[in-house]
């Protein structure tokens, strides 16, 4: 006869804790302390960094272009009249810097 109690009992333990984390820790009136707020340190955090990517000599300059995109950087092209390959970037490849950074992509003609 326990035996079939203990489904029972735990399905109600079960459902009273489950509902003891649902809900506000405030009464129901809202005279309860005022929300937590983030700490000040987390408005004030470092901004988000990302690493310059790296590519094989002779990649075309576009696909430069989308891979410092990706990484959330602005690239920065010379205006050139042919295509042309790319020979490295300003910041180097490796580098890290905040996302966002304008980096240079250095170009051959080759």
């Amino acid at each position: 006869m326990r035996l079939r109690a203990l489904p029972a009992a735990l399905a109600t333990l079960l459902t009273v804790v489950a509902l003891a984390g649902c809900g506000s820790d405030q009464p129901a009136d809202g005279t309860g302390p005022p929300p937590s707020t983030p700490p000040a340190s987390a408005a004030t955090s470092a901004p988000a960094t990302t690493v310059v990517p790296a590519f094989t000599l002779g990649t075309s300059v576009d696909t430069v272009v989308v891979m410092l995109e990706q990484a959330g950087l602005v690239a920065e092209v010379p205006d050139v009249d042919y295509p042309h390959y790319a020979v490295a970037t300003d910041p180097a490849a490796g580098v890290e810097v905040p996302v966002g950074t304008t980096v240079t992509v250095l170009v051959g003609d080759g």
